[in-house]
């Protein structure tokens, strides 16, 4: 064989054993995802006091002042005097209004 023949080969048997891996891995990842299970999510019980839990307001009995969940403040309320309310709409109309850490 020739210099310009193995030179010839070695780039010929390079290319196709390239072009081979990539699409070897291509037909792989084809094939996985047509293997794979279908699942069907059908009616889902839904916990109406959970979403009801994102409007909830806690205040404190010795305060005048209401804290979203989203916001810390409620934390540093002792149990024993930690107060929750469904909405800010009924805190405020017992009285309390938005911690200004919260607003």
């Amino acid at each position: 064989m020739s210099q310009s023949n193995i030179i010839i080969y070695s780039i010929f048997s390079i290319f196709f054993a390239s072009f081979f891996g990539f699409f070897l891995g291509r037909y792989s990842a084809y094939n996985e995802k047509s293997n794979r299970t279908q699942i069907l999510i059908e009616d889902i019980p839904i916990d109406k006091n959970f979403l009801n839990a994102a409007d909830a307001v806690f205040a404190s009995k010795a305060g005048n002042r209401y804290y979203p969940v989203f916001c810390n403040g409620h934390e540093n309320i002792s149990e024993k005097n930690k107060i929750k309310f469904e909405s800010a709409e009924i805190a405020e109309k017992n009285g309390y209004a938005i911690a200004k850490s919260c607003a």
